[in-house]
């Protein structure tokens, strides 16, 4: 039989005095933590000059180019209810504002009748916090339940009584004031594009998605955007054309605020911000 004492090979662990092992507790993990965007349609009424009938597959091709710019990203369908209100659960929180954008651009790129100016808009609330209830993919997501959901819900009600078009509600009081600085700043360069420059932006941030009946179509990747020439070509006018729209409408200084505002969010999940 070995009598021989096993030799600890790994480095001895710290006792205190009374020679319990101290420093083996396990870092606590960081919750998990989604964003909830609830909005409606501003404008609803004038749908293109249609009317409400036209509402509902407008309503469809914003959530459809959200999916595909972001794929992965949200969690299931979109929740359509009372018509022209709108809920999501996006699994990336960096992207929220991102996101809100593509949604507001594909519905201001309807225009009013005889008019260039869009007819339609949107009040998206952002709510950022964990979530105890998630539907399945195959559930209305208006059924799930957390911090997320509150703070979302509550922020649209808030909005309704403003003129606001993009508001953030997050567990960072810290960045509050930061964080609505972006969305004002934002809002305010949106709001004077007209619909075609709005049509022009979605198509930068989210690829047209093409309708194949019987086919599926498999989304593009977010690390690869259209190129200028592929978006102007689908717009039936120049590249120069379009990158002076672009750049007249301010999308390359909005671009810029997307990244930044996404990478600022990714260090306030990670706890990893060194800014108060």
């Amino acid at each position: 039989m070995n009598t021989k004492r096993r030799t600890q090979t790994g480095p001895a662990r710290a006792r205190d005095s009374a020679g319990r092992a101290v420093g083996c507790a396990r870092r606590r993990r960081r919750p998990r933590r989604y964003a909830v965007l609830t909005g409606d349609v501003a404008g609803s009424s004038a749908a293109g000059g249609k009317g409400p009938s036209a509402l509902p597959a407008l309503m469809e091709r914003a959530f459809a180019r959200v999916a595909a710019a972001l794929p992965g990203v949200p969690h299931g369908r979109f929740d359509v209810y009372r018509g022209d209100s709108f809920q999501c659960v996006l699994r990336d929180p960096r992207l929220a504002l991102r996101a809100a954008l593509i949604l507001r651009c594909s519905l201001r790129s309807r225009s009013r009748p005889h008019s260039r100016r869009p007819a339609l808009d949107a009040r998206i609330a952002v709510g950022i916090g964990t979530v105890s209830y998630l539907p399945s993919a195959d559930t209305r997501i208006s059924t799930g339940q957390g911090d997320a959901f509150l703070r979302s819900g509550g922020l649209l009600d808030e909005m309704n009584r403003a003129d606001d078009r993009i508001r953030f509600d997050t567990p960072w009081a810290e960045v509050r004031e930061e964080l609505d600085a972006e969305a004002a700043l934002l809002d305010a360069i949106v709001r004077c594009w007209s619909a075609r420059q709005s049509e022009a932006i979605c198509s930068m941030l989210a690829p047209e998605v093409p309708s194949r009946p019987g086919r599926r179509h498999r989304p593009p990747s977010v690390a690869k955007p259209p190129t200028q020439m592929e978006v102007a070509a689908r717009l039936g006018i120049s590249q120069p054309a379009l990158h002076k729209m672009l750049r007249l409408s301010g999308y390359f200084a909005v671009e810029k605020l997307l990244r930044i505002h996404e990478r600022r969010i990714g260090e306030l999940l990670t706890g990893r911000s060194g800014r108060s």
